[in-house]
């Protein structure tokens, strides 16, 4: 019998108790959400999501919590967390230039 190294299912990622390496961000998401918003309520989790957002929480991070309620939905056989809208995430500064860029920077020319 050979043994299958894919990672578990979604669902069986949401229903450990532990965080399992297929989806790390997700226990922790869940475990915050179950503990602010247990009914997991649609007008609930707009109330908790825009609160931590108007307090600096990033969009990025928020956004995991969507993804876990939408992942949770489809566990659950509803499509009552889909109308949940996506945070804006913030623009990562790029930090490295590209082969093309480096040559274009130094063909530049002098200032006068």
């Amino acid at each position: 019998m050979r043994v299958d190294s894919r990672p578990p299912p979604v669902s069986s990622c949401l229903l450990r108790s532990r965080p399992h390496s297929c989806l790390s961000g997700i226990p922790d998401a869940r475990q915050s959400l179950a503990k602010h918003v247990p009914d997991l309520s649609i007008t609930g989790l707009q109330r908790y999501l825009v609160g931590r957002y108007s307090k600096g929480r990033k969009g990025k991070a928020l956004n995991n919590y969507i993804h876990t309620v939408q992942i949770y939905g489809r566990y659950k056989q509803t499509d009552a967390y889909k109308k949940l809208a996506f945070f804006p995430e913030d623009r990562t500064r790029k930090s490295i230039m590209s082969d093309g860029e480096i040559e274009a920077f130094l063909n530049l020319p002098p200032d006068p």
